[in-house]
């Protein structure tokens, strides 16, 4: 999946530095690097993150997911099957 200004991931980590565990963050910005792009949010003290995108070895999905999958998680939790 590709990101884009705007999307919104969630945090899945505990105790990461400056992100927090559930919480939103909106792509700020995105930038080429070579064959890929990179996506920016803004972290908890305000300053810009760089995430590689999907099949490179940083990538956002390393430290987060969609906004949508985190909704989806929390519905099957919710009635237990996940």
């Amino acid at each position: 999946m590709r990101l884009k200004e705007g999307d919104v991931i969630v945090c899945i980590l505990k105790d990461m530095e400056d992100l927090t565990h559930g919480k939103k963050y909106k792509i700020v910005h995105t930038r080429k690097t070579g064959h890929e792009d990179d996506i920016c949010i803004k972290d908890d003290r305000n300053h810009q993150r760089w995430f590689g995108q999907v099949g490179v070895s940083e990538s956002w999905l390393s430290w987060f997911v969609t906004d949508k999958q985190w909704k989806r998680d929390e519905k099957l939790q919710k009635i237990g099957i996940y």
